[in-house]
């Protein structure tokens, strides 16, 4: 039987796909907690009885945003991944940075959302994953693309004494397939924590990234968060238009982080 979900995916004019459409903006301009049904349920145009019998609770819908844009996500990163993948790592940067951030700029709830449960004092049960987002993020921009002695380095690694310098470099594409639940650690990249509880030795790095590539990704992604949720805020500071901020956003963001990184590349 098709859940809510698959049903709003499949009929994108039907009062489901309307009702998520609004529950994203909302949960994104006021989070979890701020957010009730009735608001929604208004800004629609229908009755809370109406969004009930379609979505059940506000817990149920707003589990359907998150996996909708885990989903969504998800496969843009394939995307970017299938455009990325061989470049040298400028270019991947430089394109990765532009993409995920008109990705972002178009979706603000995503930003929203994310920054919303960084700070959030009481946490529902309804997970972003972003650790595993983290890492496929890695992987997709080639961030993991380093020798093991500097993972061994970090002190995460098992020190096997077997220098394989070349282990980065057999990181698999980033899959097709993103499930809705955190799924085998075969399917997708393994988190620092994942590493550890598994007793993997370096034979099995190519599915492991390290905490300072995540953190890397983090300063990236992050970096982008806040200049999209905080638009309203930056933008009269600098008085830019829209399509000029969105423009001055990204230049920035590859004046500061690019050299970065491929400074660092240089050095290892």
């Amino acid at each position: 039987m098709a859940t809510p979900l698959e049903k709003a995916h499949k009929d994108p004019e039907s009062m489901k796909a309307r009702i998520l459409a609004v529950a994203r903006r909302i949960f994104g301009e006021y989070g979890f907690h701020g957010t009730t049904t009735r608001m929604i349920a208004q800004a629609v145009g229908i009755d809370i009885s109406t969004l009930h019998y379609h979505w059940g609770e506000k817990k149920d819908l707003y589990e359907a945003v998150i996996i909708d844009i885990n989903k969504d996500l998800g496969q843009k990163l394939i995307d970017v991944e299938k455009i990325i993948h061989g470049l040298p790592l400028a270019e991947r940067m430089a394109i990765a940075i532009d993409a995920m951030t008109d990705y972002f700029f178009a979706r603000p709830e995503i930003s929203n959302i994310m920054l919303f449960r960084y700070i959030a004092k009481t946490r529902d049960n309804v997970d972003l994953r972003v650790p595993e987002f983290t890492a496929d993020i890695a992987r997709s921009m080639g961030l993991t693309n380093k020798s093991f002695n500097s993972v061994r380095e970090s002190g995460n690694a098992h020190n096997s004494g077997d220098d394989n310098s070349g282990a980065w470099n057999a990181i698999p594409d980033l899959t097709g397939s993103m499930p809705d639940s955190r799924g085998s650690s075969g399917d997708r990249t393994l988190t620092p924590a994942e590493f550890r509880d598994s007793g993997n030795s370096a034979a099995n790095l190519p599915n492991y990234t390290p905490p300072r590539a995540m953190l890397e990704v983090l300063a990236v992604m992050n970096a982008i968060h806040n200049f999209i949720s905080g638009e309203n805020f930056f933008r009269p500071m600098v008085n830019l238009e829209r399509e000029e901020y969105i423009k001055t956003v990204k230049e920035t963001l590859k004046f500061v982080l690019i050299p970065a990184f491929v400074q660092r590349e240089g050095q290892t």
